[in-house]
């Protein structure tokens, strides 16, 4: 797995239907899909979301969380078969401790001008991909969107970046330089 492969995955997954599902892995949104997740993070899924998410079964439409998209990635794809044939558990991180493991890391302010590494907010709640040209692809519900969607670096408050750890850095760039 790579940084040049993690971006590719990114940037395909702007081109599907996607839906912010917390706790989420880039599967088919699904009646069990969605039970599953939400006896898992009951207080993530009001009866209003639920409602929403049921409304997208049958439609193509996938769901995942920030971190999810990242794991989709190295666990095999998009889709329930891809991901269930691709897991890990010992990758199996969560932003933090993503961060924790990462061996190349740092404050947003030393982040190189590298295409693949990730992106994190102050307390480790929400993770992106930079994808280069100053761009972020993000899985989210917020003002940017509900689900995979691309923003730019500078509109949100990123503190941190890593390399991830599960991934190879092919990128052959080595200077600290943010571009922002």
């Amino acid at each position: 797995y790579t940084n040049s492969g993690l971006v590719k995955h990114c940037k395909e997954a702007l081109k599907l239907k996607t839906v912010y599902m917390w706790g989420g892995l880039f599967r088919e949104v699904t009646k069990s899909y969605i039970n599953q997740l939400s006896g898992m993070y009951p207080e993530q899924y009001g009866d209003s979301r639920k409602r929403q998410l049921c409304g997208l079964i049958g439609k193509e439409y996938y769901g995942c969380d920030c971190v999810g998209l990242v794991k989709s990635y190295y666990f095999g794809g998009f889709g329930l078969e891809k991901n269930a044939k691709g897991y890990v558990g010992a990758w199996d991180y969560g932003v933090g401790t993503m961060y924790n493991a990462a061996k190349v890391k740092g404050k947003i302010s030393s982040m190189p001008k590298k295409e693949g590494v990730l992106v994190m907010t102050s307390d480790f709640g929400h993770v992106g991909v930079y994808v280069g040209n100053g761009e972020v692809v993000e899985c989210t519900l917020s003002k940017f969107g509900d689900g995979v969607v691309k923003t730019k670096l500078k509109d949100r408050n990123w503190a941190w970046w890593c390399q991830c750890p599960v991934i190879v850095d092919d990128t052959g760039v080595t200077k600290s330089n943010t571009g922002t």
